[in-house]
Order: C-alpha cells, then structure tokens, then sequence
C-alpha cells in the first residue's frame, strides 16, 4: 500500500479537503483506493474506490454534524437559499464506465436541520404564490427576498437507485405553517416529481368563513387544519405547480402530516365547474 496525504484535491468542480488514503496497484492490474478521510463542503467522507477492467467502483460513508447550512449551498451551488445548522448521514455504493450514479447505484440519506430560515427558494415562493390565489388562509406570508420563512425543523430522509434520489419523507415544520412531501429527484439533471402537503397553522375557524374541502363545505368555528395537495414538476430551479385533486393524495404522505399535527385534517378540493 502507498499513503497519500494531500492537503487539497480537485477533480473537474469539486474540491476535496484533508485527503488521507491508502493506495494499491493489484496484480491484476485493478487499482484500489481506500478513503480514509476527505472533505466535501465540510462533509466527511471515508470510503473506497476501486479502478477495474474499465469499470470504477466507488462506496462511500458521509457525515456532518452541526455544520453551517449556508456554507454548503454556498460550496455546492453558491447561492444563498437556506441559513441555519444542519445534520447528515449518508451512504451509497456504485459502478459502472461513465454516469455512474446513472448506470448501477445504491443508497440512502437522512438529512436533519434546526432553527433557520429559507431565502430566494423559487419552489416555496411559488407554493406562496398558490397559496395566494386560492385564498386558503389569511394571513401575511413571509417576503423570502427579505425576513425569509422561518422553520424550527427541516428534515429529509431519502434512498437512492440508479440515479432516482425517492424521497421517502420531508418535512419543513415552521412556525406558520407545516410542509410534508414524497416523491423523487433524478439527480442527474435535478428534475423533481413531489407531492406536497401543505397546511397552514390557522384552524378553519380563522380561515375563510366557507372553504372547500372533500365532499363538503366547512363553516364555523372548528378544531380542524385544511391542507392543500400540490403537485411538483420539472427543473428543481424553476418548477411547475399546480393544485392537486385530493384523490391523487397518498395514504402515506396523509398519515406523515396527520403524526406532525396530531389534530384532525381536511384535504382542500378546488371547486370545478359543474
């Protein structure tokens, strides 16, 4: 084995920090890299690699405690969305010729964040926008551009395969409203396919005197939280919303949302022309 120590690697856009690996040329001409320790972004990262008859075989183990939220977008994609501290643990093996991620990948991810604010985040000021137009709640929805949306929790859990980053659970728990959603991220060009739920942390007797929900019309004063189904499409930048109908809704997702507010939910059903 030949140890290699270097202070700073980049390969193409990423940069590694703190690298200390352990090399082998095999006799069968297969190269094998033992990781063990580098830095992405301030994520540790410990793993192997390993250079076979055209293939490249790639395991790796991710952890960040307590980090700063902002600095890793800062580093990943150098904007300023999210501030706050955050968590992850994450894993993922792979192998093939090019597109790894792509061709043969297997993982998961569990990503936890506490006590921050979202910025210029294009698919929450469009769910603002929705919510907006549909005259859901009253209320004053935060400028994004300005004081931000605070959350007091955000968290994430996900598994990979073959390139399709399923997002099992998300959560962003704030103190005006909560957002739970499941669906998908093709991490090869960023695509997103999500159902969200959202709910506003206004009863319906604080809400619009009649609001549509499924199969009736609630009125009066009620211990009950409306939630409004929204469908996610398209580039994660810049993607397409729209209303969804409450059938289209998932068990799943339902129960996620109903575990958090612990209080009886109606889904919102948009009124159709009869």
């Amino acid at each position: 084995w030949l140890n290699i120590t270097n202070e700073f690697f980049k390969y193409k856009s990423v940069l590694l920090k703190g690298t200390k690996a352990s090399l082998r040329l095999e006799k069968s001409q297969n190269v094998n890299i033992q990781i063990k320790q580098t830095h992405y972004c301030n994520i540790e990262i410990k793993g192997k690699l390993v250079l076979r008859e055209g293939n490249i075989y790639v395991k790796a183990d991710l952890i960040a405690l307590n980090q700063d939220l902002n600095q890793l977008l800062n580093c990943m994609v150098k904007k300023d969305i999210f501030h706050g501290q955050y968590s992850l643990k994450a894993n993922f093996t792979t192998e093939g010729r090019k597109n790894l991620l792509k061709e043969a990948s297997q993982g998961a991810l569990v990503f936890y964040s506490t006590n921050g604010r979202i910025y210029k985040f294009t698919l929450l000021a469009k769910i603002f926008s929705l919510l907006n137009v549909i005259e859901v709640f009253k209320g004053h929805l935060p400028d994004l551009s300005k004081e931000g949306f605070p959350y007091d929790k955000f968290e994430i859990a996900a598994t990979l395969h073959n390139g399709i980053l399923k997002i099992e659970s998300a959560l962003i728990d704030s103190p005006a409203m909560k957002i739970v959603g499941q669906g998908k991220i093709d991490i090869s060009d960023f695509t997103t396919d999500l159902t969200i739920l959202v709910a506003p942390l206004r009863t319906i007797d604080i809400l619009m005197s009649k609001i549509p929900v499924v199969g009736k019309v609630l009125t009066g004063r009620s211990q009950t939280f409306i939630s409004v189904p929204i469908e996610v499409k398209g580039p994660i930048e810049d993607p397409e919303v729209k209303i969804l109908p409450a059938t289209a809704i998932a068990k799943g997702i339902f129960d996620l949302m109903k575990r958090i507010i612990k209080l009886p939910i109606e889904i919102f059903a948009p009124e159709t022309p009869h």
